[in-house]
């Protein structure tokens, strides 16, 4: 049976405002399309027939409605998809140069707000990262700050930086003695 029909709907990102971008296709076939800023999506002239929607976006699950039918000179309304935020994690240990306490050290995942505080052996765990490119600085009062290599953060995975240590601030001392009374202050160490 022959004829064609057109396939509408909306795919979203979850805590996003802008869903541009979002991949759907129509499964087992060539048809694919990217949304708009609102997440609107049309298939023309598609045979008539059952498919599977599917959409995906980077950092998200992919999201599908299945026995979407497509009947002749009709258009199909998929519901809505939405795609659910998948963060992953990273984990590690920063030290601090001589101390055996290893607590307090700020762990900031650079441009997110998301932060850590270590323990007592130096370990740290940061939930609900976005998946993408990321690097994690880390201070402690008295110490350099330090900042992990960038590392890629998968949906959903978890990463275990490469340990950093914090070296001690050191500081300088620079000033002018003067002997009291004396003109020559030459010989002072």
């Amino acid at each position: 049976q022959g004829g064609r029909g057109d396939v509408v709907g909306a795919a979203t990102l979850e805590g996003e405002t802008d869903h541009a971008g979002i991949l759907v296709t129509l499964r087992d076939t060539s048809y694919a399309t990217v949304t708009g800023p609102t997440g609107s999506y049309a298939f023309k002239g598609v045979p008539v027939g059952q498919y599977a929607v599917d959409a995906s976006f980077p950092g998200f699950e992919t999201a599908a409605a299945s026995d979407q039918s497509v009947k002749a000179d009709e258009v199909t309304e998929v519901p809505r998809l939405e795609l659910a935020s998948n963060p992953g994690s990273l984990a590690g240990v920063v030290r601090l140069e001589g101390a055996a306490d290893h607590a307090g050290t700020v762990v900031t995942v650079v441009g997110t707000g998301l932060t850590a505080q270590t323990n007592e052996s130096g370990e740290f765990a940061i939930a609900e990262v976005p998946a993408g490119l990321h690097s994690a600085t880390a201070t402690h009062a008295g110490y350099e700050a330090a900042s992990s290599p960038v590392v890629v953060v998968e949906p959903g995975g978890s990463i275990e930086l490469d340990p950093l240590t914090l070296a001690l601030s050191r500081g300088a001392i620079s000033g002018t003695v003067e002997l009291e009374g004396k003109s020559d202050h030459g010989g002072v160490v």
